[in-house]
């Protein structure tokens, strides 16, 4: 395509380059360690993944040994002046994990089932409790990384899984038995952007997740009405393309919550 097509520029066609990246990145990663994929579809998943690559490299105008701190400029999510002025703390930055700390926390997804590894098994994630020591969020945190690994518990601050650097998508999330039950963006360090839920949910889905009724929320939604929390289904957001102003405008009964 050409670099002068108006749309290239208009913001679309990367976008969507780049959630086909994320979402090939994913189900290759999700191929080396699940048995039971289909191995026939690996080389045409493969070629995807490397067009878009190769094209978002030339779109972006970098090399593919750049690409990757490219992306996490333009996708990832980096704490809010809020979070970095706590986090200069230095007994808040002490507590960052490092790589090998962080894996307790590392979530994978086996047949649509949210599993995490502890005492060397693998669990089913249950979250469906207020837990005190994260303001009564009811669930636990999550963040999704910029290589799309996800990780969830309960650190105290989102800042926390990562050590501060950039993230696709924060939040609060609710398992029940490993599904999926509700998500929330409500990261006060991260203050991800509605649509980064988008990303979040896509993860799931691709990852064989049913996200039609899992509870979508945010935390800062406004109209003419007022403001408060707003909150629908998993298959509505996704086919508002997170747009909350076009969910309140179908059904406004169900949405407000001060």
């Amino acid at each position: 395509m050409d670099l002068n097509n108006e749309t290239e520029n208009d913001g679309n066609y990367l976008f969507i380059l780049g959630q086909l990246f994320f979402a090939t990145m994913s189900w290759l990663n999700l191929y080396k360690r699940n048995k039971r994929m289909p191995p026939e579809c690996r080389p045409p998943v493969l070629s995807l993944n490397l067009f878009a690559a190769n094209d978002l490299a030339r779109v972006l105008r970098c090399s593919l040994d750049n690409l990757a701190g490219t992306l996490q400029e333009l996708y990832g999510v980096n704490m809010s002046e809020h979070g970095v002025n706590q986090d200069r703390d230095p007994t808040i930055s002490a507590q960052y994990r490092s790589a090998k700390q962080r894996m307790r926390y590392r979530v994978y997804i086996f047949d649509g089932v949210a599993m995490r590894n502890e005492r060397r098994k693998l669990w089913k994630i249950d979250t469906g409790v207020d837990n005190s020591t994260c303001g009564n969020r009811k669930g636990e945190l999550f963040v999704l990384s910029m290589s799309n690994e996800l990780y969830v518990g309960m650190p105290h601050k989102h800042s926390f899984f990562m050590g501060g650097i950039p993230v696709q998508t924060a939040g609060t999330v609710e398992f029940g038995k490993g599904k999926l039950v509700a998500i929330k963006n409500d990261s006060g360090h991260y203050q991800p952007v509605d649509l980064s839920l988008v990303k979040a949910l896509q993860y799931f889905r691709i990852h064989g997740m049913n996200i039609n009724d899992v509870k979508v929320s945010t935390v800062r939604f406004k109209n003419n009405r007022g403001a408060g929390d707003a909150s629908t289904t998993g298959a509505e957001f996704m086919r508002s393309h997170g747009n909350w102003e076009a969910i309140f405008k179908k059904a406004p009964h169900q949405m407000f919550r001060k």
